[in-house]
């Protein structure tokens, strides 16, 4: 998964029978069939109207400030620059819809939008870097703001997916969440230091959060399917909590988890395990909404218990 980069606000708050005659007895040949073609995903959500790519060349600066000439590929919440302008404009359209529609979900269980930063046409800016580019990995995405790069070689993986198998990498889908971690009012009351497990946990949880309410089908993970990925993640919650020799002071505290994957996993296998039981999205709402009012946190022991009123709270 994709590192991130900070954006230190000031006041930022935190981008498809050849019938011949014949001698008697007339044998009728049998047909050959048509191939039927791939069937390109089509959530309830698609529509005909398609993006269309701008035949004017935008020129982006890298979070390097590297400087490459891309296409444009606009959706309501979303644009997408490509290093291409010749992609399938289908393909492009179910891209932008899944991920308009990812912005909304995490806009609507957050109750926040980022700070725009990196936009096109005041649209979150997602943008396909060359390969030999710098990039803080396969995605990378600003922490509270707008912006998203991905690598030129993950962008390829997303698009081919859902052009010959109909699904859809993760990348970003996890990055958003990188944009809508809501570094002001969350960053100081869930994690109290650089690189704290819940901030990444954030984007992990988000990722799965939003593609199950978009009905956005999960491209293989490393050696997993992308319902294998899934289960794995939310397989830690159980290992947590069922065995008496995991605690916070041994798993939390010092970033490790009770399964193959880290505690950022960790965090977001506990949050679907509330979630799963005290209403989904009513929960995810309830619990973003009153971080507002809890206290800053300043010390691990801070951050537990602030964790822990706010889940009693959120399924009240």
């Amino acid at each position: 998964e994709g590192l991130f980069l900070y954006v230190k606000p000031t006041p930022l708050p935190d981008l498809t029978p050849i019938n011949r005659p014949s001698a008697s007895p007339v044998v009728t040949p049998t047909p050959t069939p048509t191939p039927t073609p791939t069937k390109i995903y089509e959530p309830n959500w698609f529509r005909e109207v398609l993006p269309t790519v701008h035949q004017t060349i935008v020129d982006y600066t890298t979070f390097d400030n590297e400087k490459v000439k891309l296409y444009p590929w606009e959706g309501k919440k979303i644009a997408i620059l490509t290093l291409k302008s010749n992609l399938d404009p289908k393909i492009m359209g179910l891209l932008i819809r899944s991920l308009d529609n990812s912005y909304e979900t995490y806009k609507e269980l957050t109750g926040f939008e980022p700070v725009t930063v990196k936009n096109y046409n005041g649209k979150l800016l997602i943008a396909e870097i060359p390969t030999g580019f710098k990039n803080c990995g396969a995605g990378c995405g600003y922490l509270g703001a707008s912006g998203i790069q991905i690598n030129e070689a993950n962008f390829t993986q997303l698009y081919e997916g859902v052009k010959n198998n109909n699904q859809f990498d993760q990348v970003l889908f996890y990055e958003l969440g990188r944009n809508f971690w809501n570094y002001s009012s969350w960053y100081s009351k869930l994690a109290f230091k650089e690189n704290d497990s819940v901030v990444t946990g954030f984007a992990v949880l988000m990722r799965f959060v939003v593609m199950k309410n978009n009905d956005i089908p999960i491209a293989k993970f490393n050696e997993y399917s992308g319902q294998e990925f899934l289960n794995v993640v939310k397989s830690l919650a159980s290992k947590y909590r069922s065995s008496p020799q995991f605690t916070f002071k041994n798993t939390f505290a010092i970033g490790k988890s009770p399964g193959e994957l880290g505690t950022s996993d960790l965090w977001a296998s506990i949050m679907m395990d509330f979630a799963s039981r005290y209403g989904e999205n009513i929960f995810y709402k309830k619990f973003f909404e009153s971080i507002q009012s809890l206290p800053q946190a300043n010390t691990t022991l801070d951050v537990n218990i602030v964790t822990g009123k706010q889940i009693g709270r959120a399924h009240v």
